[in-house]
C-alpha cells in the first residue's frame, strides 16, 4: 500500500509541476482550431458560405499571430558561451 501511495505522491508531483506546460498546449490547440470553430459556428447560425470562409480565415490569421507572439520564447534559440570562444578561435 506504501508503495502505491509513493508512486501516486510521485506522479502527481510531475503533473503539477508540468501544469503550465499543459496549460499552454490547451491554448495552443484552443488558437489553432478557432478558425474550425468559428465556422462551425457560422454554420449553425446558417451564414452565407463566403462569410463563413472570410471570417474563419481572418480568425485563423489572427490566432496564429497570437500564437507567435505567445510561444515565442520556444522558437528563439541561445548560443551557448562555448559555441562562441569556438567560433572565435577558427576565424
Amino acid at each position: 500500500m506504501s508503495l502505491i501511495s509513493s508512486w501516486f505522491k510521485t506522479q502527481f508531483g510531475y503533473l503539477k509541476e508540468s501544469l503550465p506546460e499543459i496549460l499552454d498546449g490547451l491554448i495552443l490547440v484552443f488558437l489553432v482550431s478557432s478558425g474550425v470553430i468559428v465556422a462551425i459556428l457560422l454554420r449553425s447560425l446558417d451564414f452565407n458560405g463566403i462569410i463563413i470562409t472570410m471570417v474563419s480565415i481572418i480568425t485563423e490569421v489572427i490566432a496564429l499571430v497570437i500564437c507567435y507572439f505567445y510561444f515565442r520564447k520556444y522558437l528563439e534559440s541561445e548560443e551557448k558561451p562555448e559555441l562562441k570562444k569556438q567560433a572565435r578561435k577558427f576565424k
